[in-house]
């Protein structure tokens, strides 16, 4: 599953592999795309977005910020397994990351930024 996105990173809607299989392949985002998005925002308990996922009878869940603008995605599994599983946060040594505490994690974590530029 795809999340089609605009320049402001807005989410417009989503293009699942069946729709992109049975479209022409010269068709663009806009005409194959699913516009019934379950939108979250990015405070949202795991257990809550799967609560919404099983009542809405949807596969996936896109969280957004207060603008609007997609900051990630969660299924159901995911969700079940974030309440499952408590993952181990650890800090290798000469990381810059600070890694939350699986307690005072959310939805989705929220990881230090990274700059992919290349060293000069």
């Amino acid at each position: 599953m795809a999340v089609v996105i605009d320049a402001d990173h807005t989410v417009l809607g989503l293009v699942t592999p069946q729709d992109a299989a049975s479209a022409d392949r010269f068709a663009q985002a806009h005409d194959v795309m699913i516009n019934d998005v379950t939108r979250v925002s990015d405070g949202t308990s795991p257990a809550d977005v799967f609560a919404l996922l099983a009542e809405q009878h949807q596969k996936i869940a896109v969280a957004v910020d207060a603008e609007g603008r997609l900051v990630g995605v969660m299924t159901p599994k995911g969700a079940l397994r974030s309440g499952i599983y408590s993952p181990r946060w650890t800090r290798r040594a000469g990381s810059a990351r600070e890694w939350p505490s699986a307690s005072t994690a959310t939805f989705p974590p929220r990881c230090a930024q990274r700059s992919w530029a290349r060293p000069t």
